[in-house]
């Protein structure tokens, strides 16, 4: 993890950082165009919110989740429930929103109680320090209704990196029956490199549009502190998606993580989700990570689940 070294440098949240070097004409335009790219994918977010709110459901809405392209139904009345019930791959079963593949959440928004999920998530990362193979087991349980717990083993090759817990609960809304959100909190014991803990508390949103659109957001902290040192990050995750049918989805996720406005990492991940049967789903993609020192590498990455 990278922590900023320089004494004279202060930040916090994605505060500005305040040395010479952030002031100078090179780190003009690094905020220049870092700030653009986030207030666009707020745009986008905020748009697919827009979208979803001026429209008021009705019965053709929940055709549209039985029914595909076609005449009949795609699946049976009570096959479409517990598609609706089972699925790993989605933020909410009623809404049809799917979950992003690499920073995911604890089963979707709004699972109920007795839900249980197994997924691996394995990524291969070619960078100029040579490839990286990273795989994190991790299991997921709903406690109660809109509750949910999980617990995850990241490794490096054969090395396990840490052990993660996060907790996640729904949180009602009256906005729109189209809005969904809730809270998630992530605690983290890192066994390699610099020892030390991570907390990201994070706030969650998904927005599903009349059509088979929906935009899914998460924002929040990063908190790592080993020693005395501690290094503090600002989230944001904005993803869209486009189901193709009952069993397809396409989307672009991305992953930013600030230090400062010029300081900064960033995952740009198309991907393509596949329901292989009831409780089972297989998402993958290939992209790029960028950084914080500005190096760029390609990733590839795949997630299989299980849901019982």
């Amino acid at each position: 993890m990278y922590f900023l070294k320089d004494p004279d440098s202060w930040q916090f949240f994605g505060r500005m950082n305040l040395t010479r070097s952030g002031w100078g004409s090179g780190g003009a335009r690094h905020w220049i165009g870092v700030g653009s790219a986030v207030l666009g994918c707020l745009a986008v977010v905020w748009t697919g919110r827009a979208t979803a709110e001026s429209i008021t459901p009705g019965v053709e809405d929940r055709e549209t989740l039985d029914r595909g392209p076609g005449v009949g139904p795609v699946l049976s009345g009570a096959q479409v429930e517990m598609f609706r019930a089972n699925t790993a791959d989605e933020s909410s079963g009623e809404l049809h929103i799917p979950e992003p593949m690499v920073f995911d959440l604890v089963r979707p928004l709004g699972a109920k109680r007795g839900e249980f999920e197994v997924n691996t998530l394995v990524r291969w990362v070619a960078s100029g320090e040579g490839p990286r193979f990273q795989w994190a087991p991790e299991i997921e349980y709903a406690v109660w209704d809109g509750h949910a717990v999980e617990l995850e083993l990241p490794f490096s090759n054969t090395r396990s990196e840490a052990l993660k817990v996060a907790y996640q609960m729904t949180l009602p809304t009256r906005v729109s029956s189209r809005f969904v959100h809730g809270l998630q909190l992530i605690g983290e014991r890192l066994w390699l490199g610099e020892r030390g803990h991570v907390l990201q508390p994070l706030y969650l949103t998904g927005y599903a549009t009349r059509g088979h659109t929906s935009f899914m957001a998460i924002t929040g902290a990063r908190l790592e502190w080993s020693g005395s040192r501690m290094d503090s990050r600002f989230l944001i995750n904005p993803s869209v998606f486009h189901n193709l049918n009952q069993q397809l989805a396409v989307g672009l996720e991305t992953n930013w993580e600030f230090a400062a406005l010029d300081q900064f990492e960033l995952r740009v991940m198309p991907q393509l989700h596949m329901e292989l049967g009831l409780s089972t789903s297989l998402q993958m993609g290939v992209g790029l990570e960028r950084s914080v020192t500005g190096d760029v590498s390609g990733v590839v990455a795949f997630r299989v689940i299980r849901t019982f």
